[in-house]
């Protein structure tokens, strides 16, 4: 029988397959009421060979790791284009941040030849890092956090790496956070020599303000009051305490002691979630801490292994 879903099914495998750039599916009704289908498709186009071309600081081998595109398997454009940004990673890594990959895409079309065509950038080296918009703390005290370094000649190369950016940034945003500062924002900006062969780095610094401590709340999973230990108790372990900047670092320590404390009763499954509150427009937060106290464990038996000179 006809069914235009088992149809639409046959054409959703048959592109799934991978190896054709077009898959359709013609239904034709005839005099006798049968129905006669057709099923058109187009080849995908196989990658008859790889090479690379205009790259003389990696090797061929080094950059043809990095392709996921097999000779005599099918075209796969998406993988194509990851191959490109992948070999520009490589680059990035040795310092060449301006090398550009293309694909002699008429060489793809007519002979199946994938030519990655390589335009290797200069060594691009750091030659000054600034920080703009930081007004609680210097620049002494933010570059400290940063690992990216201008270029010492003898010393320290100072090329520029976009994935140490990236953890720069990130260091950055923790730095302030750590601090009270939970509405920061960080960015980079890159600005280029006019002979693209050194950098200033610039980050981009948004403040704003610094956030404290108004009050702790714990409770159960439940909203209610938890058994083992008292508020003021709780309060008495947290090393961040009402009234201090509110810090993640401190908040860490101040769970992780709590934590500890729990072990030292027994508690060894205790889990705790914190939330933090903002109080409306105000620099200000309160700390609600969800405690899952578990059950209490005692020693039941004590075993002592592998003494053969000493008695237990």
């Amino acid at each position: 029988p006809f069914n235009v879903r088992t149809i639409l099914d046959d054409v959703a495998r048959l592109t799934r397959l991978g190896q054709f750039k077009y898959v359709d599916a013609v239904a034709a009704l005839q005099n006798d009421g049968s129905v006669r289908l057709r099923y058109e498709f187009e080849e995908q186009s196989m990658i008859r060979q790889r090479q690379v071309v205009g790259n003389k600081l990696l090797s061929d081998q080094d950059l043809l790791a990095v392709v996921q595109v097999v000779p005599e398997g099918p075209r796969d454009d998406f993988l194509i284009q990851t191959a490109k940004r992948r070999i520009e990673t490589l680059y990035k890594k040795r310092g060449h941040y301006l090398t550009t990959v293309s694909i002699d895409e008429a060489e793809l079309d007519s002979s199946g030849l994938l030519i990655f065509k390589i335009i290797e950038g200069p060594r691009v080296k750091v030659k000054a890092v600034e920080f703009e918009g930081n007004q609680a703390y210097t620049d002494d005290q933010v570059i400290a956090e940063v690992k990216t370094r201008t270029a010492l000649f003898l010393f320290r190369k100072g090329e520029l790496d976009e994935e140490i950016l990236a953890d720069d940034v990130a260091a950055l945003d923790r730095f302030y956070k750590d601090r009270g500062y939970l509405d920061v924002r960080v960015d980079r900006q890159i600005e280029l020599s006019p002979d693209n062969k050194e950098a200033k780095v610039v980050f981009l610094l948004a403040e704003g303000d610094s956030y404290t401590l108004r009050t702790v709340q714990v409770s159960d999973l439940q909203g209610k009051p938890i058994k083992v230990f008292a508020p003021e108790q709780v309060a008495a372990i947290l090393e961040l305490k009402s009234g201090d900047v509110y810090s993640r670092d401190l908040l860490r320590k101040s769970t992780q002691a709590l934590q500890e404390a729990y072990g030292r009763l027994g508690y060894l499954d205790t889990r705790i979630d914190d939330y933090v509150l903002r109080v409306g427009d105000q620099p200000k937060v309160d700390l609600l801490l969800e405690l899952e106290e578990g059950a209490q464990f005692k020693v039941d038996t004590l075993q002592i292994n592998g003494n053969f000179l000493t008695r237990d």
